[in-house]
Protein backbone atom coordinates (compact mmCIF):
# COMPACT_ATOMS: atom_id res chain seq x y z
CA UNK A 1 0.00 0.00 0.00
CA UNK A 2 2.90 1.70 1.02
CA UNK A 3 4.12 2.27 -3.04
CA UNK A 4 0.55 3.11 -4.47
CA UNK A 5 0.55 6.53 -1.73
CA UNK A 6 4.30 6.66 -2.63
CA UNK A 7 5.37 5.56 -5.73
CA UNK A 8 9.00 6.66 -5.19
CA UNK A 9 9.79 5.40 -1.87
CA UNK A 10 12.67 3.25 -2.92
CA UNK A 11 14.50 6.21 -3.60
CA UNK A 12 13.89 7.43 -0.98
CA UNK A 13 15.01 4.57 0.54
CA UNK A 14 18.07 4.31 -0.98
CA UNK A 15 18.86 7.99 -0.78
CA UNK A 16 18.95 8.06 3.05
CA UNK A 17 21.47 4.33 2.76
CA UNK A 18 23.94 5.99 0.73
CA UNK A 19 23.39 9.20 3.00
CA UNK A 20 24.29 7.13 6.12
CA UNK A 21 27.02 5.50 3.99
CA UNK A 22 28.50 8.71 3.79
CA UNK A 23 28.01 10.08 7.08
CA UNK A 24 29.50 6.57 8.52
CA UNK A 25 32.60 7.42 6.81
CA UNK A 26 32.84 10.94 7.85
CA UNK A 27 32.21 10.18 11.34
CA UNK A 28 35.02 7.48 10.84
CA UNK A 29 37.18 10.07 9.12
CA UNK A 30 37.21 12.09 11.84
CA UNK A 31 37.43 9.36 14.48
CA UNK A 32 40.95 8.74 12.68
CA UNK A 33 42.21 12.19 12.42
CA UNK A 34 41.17 13.01 16.27
CA UNK A 35 43.06 10.34 16.84
CA UNK A 36 46.11 10.77 14.78
CA UNK A 37 46.28 14.67 16.07
CA UNK A 38 44.77 13.78 19.57
CA UNK A 39 47.35 16.78 20.94
CA UNK A 40 47.71 19.61 19.13
CA UNK A 41 51.05 20.18 20.82
CA UNK A 42 52.01 16.83 19.44
CA UNK A 43 51.39 18.08 15.90
CA UNK A 44 53.84 21.29 16.74
CA UNK A 45 56.36 19.59 17.85
CA UNK A 46 55.78 17.30 14.85
CA UNK A 47 56.18 19.99 12.51
CA UNK A 48 58.64 21.81 14.05
CA UNK A 49 60.91 18.62 13.83
CA UNK A 50 60.11 18.86 10.03
CA UNK A 51 61.06 22.73 10.40
CA UNK A 52 64.59 21.68 11.79
CA UNK A 53 65.35 19.25 9.10
CA UNK A 54 65.00 22.03 6.59
CA UNK A 55 67.02 24.07 8.70
CA UNK A 56 69.69 21.58 8.70
CA UNK A 57 69.63 20.05 5.29
CA UNK A 58 68.99 23.48 3.11
CA UNK A 59 72.69 24.54 2.26
CA UNK A 60 72.34 26.27 -0.92
CA UNK A 61 73.75 29.89 -1.07
CA UNK A 62 70.71 31.18 -3.35
CA UNK A 63 68.33 30.05 -0.14
CA UNK A 64 67.77 31.27 3.17
CA UNK A 65 65.00 30.03 5.34
CA UNK A 66 62.96 32.93 7.12
CA UNK A 67 62.50 32.51 10.67
CA UNK A 68 63.60 29.65 13.23
CA UNK A 69 61.96 26.79 14.22
CA UNK A 70 62.89 27.57 18.45
CA UNK A 71 64.85 29.66 20.56
CA UNK A 72 64.93 31.42 23.68
CA UNK A 73 61.80 33.40 24.49
CA UNK A 74 60.71 32.22 20.88
CA UNK A 75 57.74 30.51 19.58
CA UNK A 76 57.01 28.75 16.07
CA UNK A 77 53.88 26.85 15.51
CA UNK A 78 55.78 25.90 12.15
CA UNK A 79 52.47 26.48 10.18
CA UNK A 80 54.51 27.60 7.08
CA UNK A 81 58.48 27.41 6.04
CA UNK A 82 59.01 30.36 4.05
CA UNK A 83 62.38 30.68 1.95
CA UNK A 84 64.01 33.69 0.49
CA UNK A 85 65.26 32.70 -3.25
CA UNK A 86 67.91 34.98 -4.35
CA UNK A 87 67.20 35.11 -8.16
CA UNK A 88 65.04 33.02 -10.15
CA UNK A 89 62.40 32.11 -7.74
CA UNK A 90 60.28 30.80 -11.00
CA UNK A 91 62.94 28.43 -12.08
CA UNK A 92 63.10 26.63 -8.77
CA UNK A 93 59.51 26.27 -8.57
CA UNK A 94 59.67 24.85 -11.98
CA UNK A 95 62.57 22.22 -10.86
CA UNK A 96 60.10 21.37 -8.07
CA UNK A 97 57.17 21.15 -9.62
CA UNK A 98 59.06 18.52 -12.04
CA UNK A 99 59.96 16.23 -9.26
CA UNK A 100 56.40 16.15 -7.74
CA UNK A 101 56.86 19.02 -4.93
CA UNK A 102 54.27 21.78 -4.92
CA UNK A 103 55.57 25.22 -3.96
CA UNK A 104 54.22 29.30 -4.29
CA UNK A 105 53.71 31.96 -2.63
CA UNK A 106 50.79 31.63 -0.35
CA UNK A 107 49.49 34.87 1.32
CA UNK A 108 50.01 37.87 -0.85
CA UNK A 109 50.67 41.34 0.02
CA UNK A 110 47.29 43.08 1.46
CA UNK A 111 47.82 46.42 -0.67
CA UNK A 112 47.56 44.22 -4.15
CA UNK A 113 43.43 44.25 -3.61
CA UNK A 114 41.48 46.79 -4.12
CA UNK A 115 39.82 46.85 -0.92
CA UNK A 116 42.89 48.27 0.87
CA UNK A 117 43.14 50.96 -1.60
CA UNK A 118 45.45 51.62 -4.04
CA UNK A 119 49.20 49.63 -4.09
CA UNK A 120 51.84 51.27 -1.35
CA UNK A 121 55.29 52.73 -2.22
CA UNK A 122 56.52 53.35 1.16
CA UNK A 123 56.50 49.00 2.15
CA UNK A 124 60.44 48.58 1.36
CA UNK A 125 60.69 45.48 3.14
CA UNK A 126 57.74 43.78 1.05
CA UNK A 127 59.19 45.15 -1.92
CA UNK A 128 62.45 43.45 -1.26
CA UNK A 129 61.15 39.83 -0.92
CA UNK A 130 57.72 40.42 -3.07
CA UNK A 131 59.48 38.48 -6.01
CA UNK A 132 61.58 36.03 -4.05
CA UNK A 133 59.81 34.31 -1.41
CA UNK A 134 58.43 30.74 -1.68
CA UNK A 135 56.54 28.39 0.70
CA UNK A 136 57.70 24.78 0.45
CA UNK A 137 55.67 21.88 1.78
CA UNK A 138 55.53 21.44 5.79
CA UNK A 139 52.22 19.14 6.83
CA UNK A 140 51.41 16.27 8.79
CA UNK A 141 51.47 13.98 6.00
CA UNK A 142 55.12 14.32 5.31
CA UNK A 143 58.26 12.64 7.18
CA UNK A 144 61.82 13.49 7.44
CA UNK A 145 62.80 11.71 4.62
CA UNK A 146 60.43 14.18 2.15
CA UNK A 147 61.67 16.90 3.68
CA UNK A 148 65.47 15.70 3.01
CA UNK A 149 64.55 14.56 -0.47
CA UNK A 150 62.73 18.46 -0.92
CA UNK A 151 66.53 20.25 0.23
CA UNK A 152 68.33 17.89 -1.87
CA UNK A 153 66.23 19.42 -5.02
CA UNK A 154 67.00 23.11 -3.71
CA UNK A 155 70.41 21.91 -2.79
CA UNK A 156 70.97 20.68 -6.39
CA UNK A 157 70.59 24.03 -8.18
CA UNK A 158 68.21 25.40 -10.77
Amino acid sequence: QCLEVFPHLHLLHAWAVALLDRLLLVTKTLQKTLHQSNNQHDVIDYRNGLFQEYERHINSSRVRVVGKSSGSGYFNSSWLLTIIVDKDRAGLMKKLRENGVESAQVHYRNDRYKIFGERRMDMHHMDAVEERYLVLPLHTKMGKDHVAKICEIVNEGW
